[in-house]
């Protein structure tokens, strides 16, 4: 399963997904120990190879910013132009957890 993966998933339950991008080599991928990251302007998923390097990126941002579940994590959007609805923080964070327990 990819970060690509997830998006789609969000695609499918229609939650707000404009605009995605591939930011693996822009994003820091290198820094954060991240093997994919896919953004679109409400979130942005990360794919680690490492469960204890997700955690440790959920521990360096904040719960309140980032759900991790496994290898994956979605870090949501605060502020810029399409800053995420906190009411779909729930529907992203179930769509993450089906996506995984099927994966």
């Amino acid at each position: 399963m990819t970060a690509h993966d997830v998006i789609d998933a969000f695609v499918a339950t229609g939650l707000p997904t404009s605009d995605r991008q591939n930011r693996t080599i822009t994003a820091g991928c290198e820094d954060l120990k991240c093997a994919q990251m896919i953004a679109v302007d409400e979130v942005s998923v990360y794919l680690f190879s490492d469960v204890a390097q997700a955690a440790h990126y959920v521990e360096a941002f904040g719960a309140d910013k980032v759900y991790q579940h496994g290898l994956l994590a979605i870090r949501y959007k605060r502020d810029g132009k399409h800053p995420i609805d906190d009411a779909l923080i729930p529907q992203y964070n179930a769509t993450l957890d089906a996506v995984v327990s099927v994966g």
